[in-house]
């Protein structure tokens, strides 16, 4: 028990959060032995409420720190992965809001777009791009099915400099899989090979604690089903 209680209170002093108990230990201590007499500061007992409560909540967070990095796990397919933080994610929409972050990207075909279409494929692309950086930087995990057909193994962080998912709209608008699940992702090599792209991982998989640790989702979607994204065909 004691060693647990001293487990926990060092883990609570790596970070300033954890730290900050100290602060209201300390003033309390001063006051208790009388080297802080100024009237308007409360009484010890106060400081030393404060510290123990700071301690007891800084445990709660790293007991369920915890307990998220246990429950990390291939449980959520990635082409369900990338349309929900497309659809609604906090990121996905604070970037609509300052769109300023999505001009200089380069999107094929803008014309063929309204201004809102433009504006989408441009986010997509962004988050694309995130994603990526965040799985590559070890922020997010996957896991995947090796193109030799060996079994599904988490894929190491290092792996994603050479290699990425597309999350193009023929991959996440394919029908689902035989028993009703969501299509597969495969990550191919990230500079097309002449010869064609090269299968890297099948069957891309994400955990969701982890996932939405990194794209917090909003309470409700962005609603663009109303919305035109493409111009409609110039008739003749």
């Amino acid at each position: 028990m004691l060693y647990s209680i001293l487990a926990s209170t060092a883990r609570s002093l790596k970070d300033w959060r954890g730290a900050s108990w100290l602060v209201f230990a300390v003033v309390g201590a001063v006051k208790q032995l009388g080297w802080l007499e100024a009237t308007w500061v409360p009484p010890s007992w106060v400081w030393w409420t404060g510290a123990i409560v700071v301690l007891f909540m800084n445990n709660v967070r790293l007991t369920d720190q915890a307990r998220q990095q246990q429950n990390v796990k291939p449980d959520l397919g990635a082409a369900d992965a990338y349309k929900s933080i497309l659809a609604r994610s906090k990121r996905a929409k604070e970037l609509v809001r300052r769109q300023n972050e999505l001009l200089n990207l380069p999107v094929r075909y803008e014309s063929e777009f309204t201004e809102a279409g433009v504006i989408e494929e441009r986010l997509k692309r962004r988050l694309r791009e995130e994603i990526h950086d965040a799985l590559r930087q070890g922020h997010v995990k996957a896991w995947g099915t090796p193109r030799d057909g060996s079994p599904e193994k988490e894929i190491e962080a290092t792996e994603w400099a050479t290699f990425g998912i597309q999350f193009d709209d023929d991959e996440l608008d394919r029908f689902p899989a035989p028993l009703g699940g969501p299509p597969p992702i495969a990550a191919w090599q990230r500079k097309p090979d002449p010869k064609g792209r090269i299968l890297c991982y099948a069957n891309v998989r994400f955990s969701r604690v982890n996932l939405y640790r990194e794209f917090p989702l909003a309470t409700w979607p962005r609603r663009i089903d109303w919305v035109q994204l493409r111009k409609p065909p110039i008739s003749d």
